[in-house]
């Protein structure tokens, strides 16, 4: 099965700036749900059952006591690269590359700051908070660039400091480049979501990636709400949307993902396993249909394509949890 999480309808603004700044909060949730799901998705139903209470129940008590003193909850390291969908049966170029590394601590105070080094680092790099989560967020306009400031088969130390928790080291080793391929829809799938009709189910249909992809993401973006998240094993080459899961008349981006996870251990250092990801994202129109409104849907469709030229990704705040499948 997948998850799906619907929200209400927001209409999406063009103008709204946050649309044209990459992020990878999707990708960051989807690695913390990979963490989270059993070792076998085809487990017997009840014991998969228990296997997700026991998950939940032990999340819920552990994230307590983070509340209470404070604790590293999830941590990551993600490099990715994407474009944007233009036609049917087709991979985009690549536009956009960049990286995000982030290391939320549970709870306000536990640090007072967090930084990166690393051989490729001149020093160190300092990270920004947002609530309870430290982040370094970095585009860059070549892949050449992003990988003379962050290669691959390199080791990193990121160090958390000066709050509740002390001073602690987690060390990434960043391995070989693992990049899947270029999502794209096949079939007409692409022409499809420019004008169809958001009361009945739709089907996305993929070709098939590199044995790199370990996941495969759609996500419906309007404004801050994400109206529609599907995540599947990279084997499976569909996501069904059912009826009703976004507005008619409405303007929304999407954005398909195949990721590559490592899962990085955090014994002697943050204490709970991190990821290493290797994202790659192709973001999409999707236009649907009502009975008026239309000059009006082709004045925001002519701003949807100028302020989306250079392909960026939103920042949203939706964690997908595949062990509730």
């Amino acid at each position: 099965g997948v998850d799906v999480i619907r929200g209400g309808a927001s209409v999406f603004d063009p103008a709204d700036q946050k649309y044209q700044k990459s992020s990878k909060k999707r990708v960051r949730a989807v690695l913390v749900t990979f963490l989270r799901r059993p070792p076998d998705r085809d487990l017997p139903r009840i014991s998969f059952l228990m296997y997700s209470l026991l998950i939940r129940s032990s999340l819920i008590l552990f994230m307590f006591s983070c509340a209470l003193q404070g604790a590293v909850t999830e941590w990551a390291f993600v490099k990715g690269r994407g474009g944007a969908l233009s036609t049917d049966n087709q991979a985009p170029s690549e536009t956009s590359w960049d990286v995000e590394i982030y290391v939320d601590t549970g709870a306000v105070g536990a640090a007072n700051a967090v930084s990166i080094s690393g051989e490729s680092i001149n020093g160190s790099l300092a990270f920004e908070l947002d609530g309870t989560e430290w982040i370094y967020d970095e585009e860059f306009q070549t892949e050449g660039a992003m990988d003379a400031k962050f290669p691959n088969n390199t080791s990193y130390t990121i160090t958390l400091s000066g709050g509740t928790l002390g001073t602690l080291t987690q060390t990434v080793n960043v391995g070989v480049k693992a990049f899947p391929d270029v999502p794209y829809f096949t079939g007409s799938v692409y022409s499809d979501l420019q004008d169809f009709d958001p009361t009945v189910g739709f089907g996305f249909v993929f070709a098939t990636p590199s044995g790199n992809a370990d996941l495969t993401i759609i996500e419906i973006e309007a404004n801050d709400d994400s109206p529609f998240e599907a995540d599947v094993a990279a084997s499976q080459t569909t996501i069904s949307m059912p009826a009703n899961a976004l507005a008619e008349g409405q303007l929304y981006v999407g954005y398909a993902d195949h990721v590559n996870v490592v899962p990085v251990s955090g014994a002697g250092g943050f204490g709970v396993d991190g990821n290493v990801g290797h994202t790659v994202y192709s973001r999409f129109d999707v236009d649907t249909t009502s009975s008026g409104s239309i000059i009006v849907c082709i004045l925001i469709a002519d701003l949807v394509e100028r302020n989306f030229a250079q392909g960026k990704r939103l920042r949203h705040q939706s964690i997908v949890d595949a062990s509730k499948a």
